[in-house]
């Protein structure tokens, strides 16, 4: 069952209000989610970006991140709910002189506040498509920055994607519209965007100069920063080993080697030689079946839910 009228729920908005920010019907989003009829895919993605989160956490699906770009949405009113806009994290790592700034939510900067006490390496969620890998040794400093305080003192400079205002759907967006428009693939009718969404991105492109390089580093892009303060970045096709250390770090196993295998070339990097890596996050979590049985601990919260469920049968 998709999860629409939940989250439209917590964004206090009335299947009339999301009727008409949808250019539809209140009938229609009634249908949609009582599942008497189903919303073709550019729909889903129409609600996805309206609702300011990704089809993937409408579907509900195992690893699907469950962040909104909606300010706010303070306290989660479900387990898996949407969990709202907070303002953005520094990251200055070792040997550079600017901190990389990443838009999260209140539970992420919960959660990375934690793990960075705990001094080890670990990862957290972005609102921009990140994943981000830490190792806490190599980081010179962390700023928390409330989205409702001023810029941080002479360390504040940000791209548009990293102001967290932007639903996380416009990354998969953007994709898309790259391979019908850079590629010439040309308009898939199964795998689309709405004309609305479509004239959302290409103002996007237009106004940013997002040509195709800058949109691939986007969603299927990583950067690597290491200890002595160089950067590499590359454009993978798969991040199956990216998933694995999101399992690993997930069960507090520290690796000592960082393995990132793309299936055509294979990066080993030595523990003490990273300070950051930027991983896409759609990319690393869009395989459900696979991460599904990787990260236990999503698997719990969601096995907490259905037995939650079930007891109020």
């Amino acid at each position: 069952m998709n999860k629409i009228k939940e989250f439209r729920s917590q964004l206090r908005l009335t299947q009339k209000d999301l009727a008409t920010l949808m250019n539809t019907t209140q009938q229609t989003i009634g249908r949609w989610e009582n599942g008497t009829s189903e919303p073709s895919l550019s729909n889903l993605r129409d609600l996805a970006y309206t609702l300011g989160t990704t089809t993937s956490a409408l579907l509900g699906e195992p690893l699907a991140s469950r962040q909104s770009s909606h300010y706010h949405l303070i306290f989660k009113q479900e387990p898996d709910g949407l969990d709202g806009f907070w303002g953005n994290i520094g990251v200055l790592p070792a040997h550079h002189t600017a901190s990389i700034w990443y838009p999260i939510t209140l539970g992420s900067v919960n959660d990375a506040s934690e793990k960075i006490e705990d001094g080890m390496p670990f990862m957290f969620e972005s609102l921009n498509n990140k994943l981000v890998f830490i190792n806490p040794k190599h980081i010179k400093r962390f700023v928390t920055l409330d989205d409702a305080a001023d810029p941080f003192p002479n360390d504040w400079e940000i791209s548009w994607h990293e102001s967290g205002y932007e639903s996380p759907e416009i990354f998969d967006a953007l994709e898309i519209y790259m391979q019908e428009t850079y590629w010439g693939l040309g308009e898939d009718p199964d795998n689309s965007l709405s004309d609305s969404l479509r004239a959302v991105v290409k103002k996007m492109v237009e106004e940013y100069k997002l040509d195709e390089d800058a949109i691939l580093q986007l969603t299927n892009g990583i950067r690597i920063f290491y200890a002595d303060g160089s950067m590499e970045s590359y454009i993978l096709s798969d991040f199956s080993s990216a998933l694995a250390l999101y399992a690993e770090l997930d069960l507090k196993l520290i690796p000592t080697t960082v393995v990132i295998d793309d299936g055509n070339f294979t990066i080993s990097l030595p523990l003490e030689a990273i300070s950051v890596i930027e991983f896409p996050l759609a990319k690393v979590t869009g395989n459900t079946d696979k991460g599904a049985d990787m990260i236990p601990g999503r698997m719990h919260e969601d096995k907490e839910e259905e037995e939650e469920l079930s007891g109020d049968d």
